[in-house]
């Protein structure tokens, strides 16, 4: 009977470290989607991607609706391979505040793959 009490108080504490641990996990846990909710919100929708993430955006929408357009090309070979790369910056821009933010990157995610199915130079 002593050893039987000795070996269940053994698995109680056990069983006690166990929540403990299990305690301490869950509010690391809660700890780290507090910040990501205040990155979120901070960093990506009240600070500077915020701030581009408008123009970003559109400029990626117009390069979608000028590849599915044929013909339409500029006329100054100097002012079209500018334009090329500052569409391909904002497009590349668009895409790493999508690794920041989840929200932006669902809310983008299918613009991304129109622009990569799209005929784009």
């Amino acid at each position: 009977m002593v050893k039987r009490t000795i070996s269940s108080a053994k698995n109680e504490r056990v069983s006690e470290l166990e929540l403990i641990c299990g305690g301490k996990e869950a509010e690391i846990e809660e700890a780290i989607d507090k910040l990501n909710a205040i990155r979120e919100k901070n960093i990506v929708q009240n600070g500077l991607i915020g701030d581009f993430l408008p123009t970003l955006e559109r400029i990626s929408m117009n390069v979608l609706k000028r590849a599915k357009e044929e013909g339409s090309s500029l006329v100054d070979e100097e002012v079209e391979i500018d334009v090329k790369l500052i569409e391909r910056t904002a497009i590349l821009a668009l895409c790493k505040i999508m690794c920041v933010s989840g929200q932006l990157c669902k809310k983008n995610i299918g613009l991304v793959f129109e622009l990569l199915h799209s005929p784009i130079d």
